[in-house]
């Protein structure tokens, strides 16, 4: 009776899923791979770029590291490729990932770090009286009451670069007009 009961309870066990966890992570090999790296609450997240060879959009994977792999969490899309040089659409900074998106993420987003159950929230900023009217290229700087990007805005029927700073509490952008 006891080999019964152990044999459903692993069937169930597969069945329901329990046992998917290792099976539905993604791994990559990052080692010949230029990475940020950032530890949050004990655990090193990474981004590294795992673009496709004949892709033209440039894919930056985030990752946490679980023991020597690599975890995928999200493929990130963005026009500028990761680097350590500081210019970039992505940025760490207090448990979050902020970046800049293109295809189907948004414009402007805050990732909340928790491995494989990380949140990716959209940020909705204003611009004289209008939402996210701006092409975010990069994000310049970030602390706990602000963040300063970097991009172009349409002013009458073309477009300038402009360098914005947009609260994190209000959401409201100012920039030299």
């Amino acid at each position: 009776m006891k080999k019964v009961f152990l044999v459903l309870l692993m069937f169930a066990m597969v069945t329901t899923g329990c046992a998917k966890k290792e099976k539905d992570s993604v791994t990559y090999n990052l080692d010949k791979k230029e990475m940020i790296t950032y530890n949050y609450n004990k655990v090193d997240y990474v981004l590294a770029d795992i673009t496709e060879e004949d892709s033209e959009i440039l894919t930056t994977g985030l990752f946490y590291k679980e023991g020597k792999k690599f975890v995928l969490i999200k493929k990130l899309e963005s026009i500028i490729k990761v680097d350590n040089k500081g210019n970039s659409a992505y940025k760490f900074y207090d448990g979050k990932l902020y970046g800049v998106g293109t295809g189907d993420l948004p414009l402007i987003y805050e990732i909340e770090l928790n491995k494989g159950k990380s949140k990716l929230n959209e940020l909705k900023f204003d611009v004289d009286g209008k939402k996210n009217p701006f092409l975010t290229l990069i994000i310049d700087e970030i602390d706990g009451e602000k963040i300063i990007l970097g991009g172009n805005i349409f002013i009458g029927e073309h477009s300038e670069y402009k360098v914005f700073e947009c609260s994190l509490k209000s959401k409201k952008c100012l920039y030299d007009k």
